[in-house]
């Protein structure tokens, strides 16, 4: 008996492989093998790798004539140069003669506090923290400030 015992055990050790053995493309093995979806982590499908999001930076200005109050603003412009080459031009045709960029920025928001003898630009993550930063910087210096503008400059998905 423990030499029949003995001898299956023997016998099973050669048909093992078989047994577990992936079933080849397009081979009849008479059923042998074990196909490639009965194979543990088959049923786990793979996902597509999603290309990385590429962000291009948007850029705005400020530009100011301090002797007549004037302004020129840009936003959303595709780089700082042109922002300010924009802002510059845009307080230039509304009658100001010495303006000059007081603040640029990028991928954010920017806010312009006005009182009679003084003037304040904050800019911050979003419109509502560069507003509320003007305003308490401005009124340090004049008591009678307002939000002249605001905007924000966002990057801008491209692909």
């Amino acid at each position: 008996m423990k030499y029949i015992v003995a001898l299956l055990m023997f016998a099973g050790l050669f048909h093992a492989p078989h047994a577990w053995a992936q079933c080849a493309a397009g081979v009849d093995t008479g059923g042998q093998c074990i196909p490639p979806e009965a194979l543990p982590g088959a049923d786990q499908q793979t996902q597509p790798t999603r290309p990385q999001a590429v962000w291009a930076t948007r850029w705005g200005a400020i530009a100011v004539d301090g002797s007549t109050g004037q302004v020129g603003v840009a936003e959303n412009e595709t780089s700082k140069s042109l922002a300010q080459d924009n802002a510059v031009q845009r307080c230039a045709a509304h009658g100001g003669q010495g303006c000059k960029v007081e603040q640029t920025y990028a991928n954010a928001c920017v806010a312009l506090a006005w009182g009679k003898t003084f003037h304040e630009i904050s800019s911050a993550v979003n419109a509502s923290v560069a507003q509320e930063s003007a305003l308490t910087n401005c009124a340090k210096g004049a008591p009678d400030c307002k939000i002249v503008y605001r905007a924000c400059s966002v990057a801008q998905r491209v692909q």
